[in-house]
């Protein structure tokens, strides 16, 4: 029951992703940007993703602390971040682990770190190119539609930030979600 239930909200964030690059691309997406605590996005993913990554012994560990206020909307930041996550998951293997952390010091970013295999620079260079269709098979056969990550790089230039990537083959791959900071701070305000 379980499995099939996080089949079918998988299904339902795909079908999102696929609206969501539609309306990116023509405009009418709009921001809803708030204040609101990453921490709350990190556990969501833990939640979300739990079947996922237990079912290929993965470890999956929310590092964000408490009061990491970030400002952007809310929905895309978690759409982007899910994007991340689920790559994570699908490309490690059994004992590896994802971790989604968070940096306000200086820069505000959430950051999606595993210790999987890692890719090729070339790989890496076609990663973000929503032209270039790029879907490989994930250690358990997992397909994706290859979009994920285009999506996720144009909800971030939406916010005024920006998606980095870093892989060593073999030493695993970190992406990083930069978001702009506010230049006003309510800590006290999140949703």
């Amino acid at each position: 029951m379980t499995r099939a239930i996080n089949s079918g909200t998988q299904l339902g964030w795909l079908i999102d992703d696929l609206l969501n690059m539609n309306r990116l691309k023509t405009g009418q997406l709009k921001l809803d940007k708030s204040f609101f605590d990453a921490k709350e996005l990190g556990a969501r993913m833990c939640v979300d993703f739990s079947y996922s990554a237990e079912a290929k012994g993965i470890r999956l560990i929310n590092l964000i602390p408490d009061k990491s206020i970030v400002f952007g909307d809310k929905t895309l930041l978690g759409e982007a971040l899910q994007n991340l996550v689920s790559n994570a998951i699908k490309f490690c293997r059994r004992d590896d682990t994802v971790t989604i952390s968070f940096s306000g010091l200086g820069r505000t970013a959430i950051e999606v770190k595993d210790n999987g295999p890692g890719m090729t620079p070339e790989k890496l260079e076609q990663l973000f190119d929503s032209g270039t269709k790029v879907s490989t098979v994930g250690t358990g056969g997992e397909r994706g539609t290859g979009f994920g990550l285009a999506l996720a790089k144009d909800i971030m230039l939406l916010h005024g930030g920006g998606l980095d990537a870093a892989s060593t083959p073999g030493g695993g791959c970190v992406f990083t979600l930069n978001i702009p900071p506010s230049q006003e701070f309510h800590p006290s305000a999140s949703n």
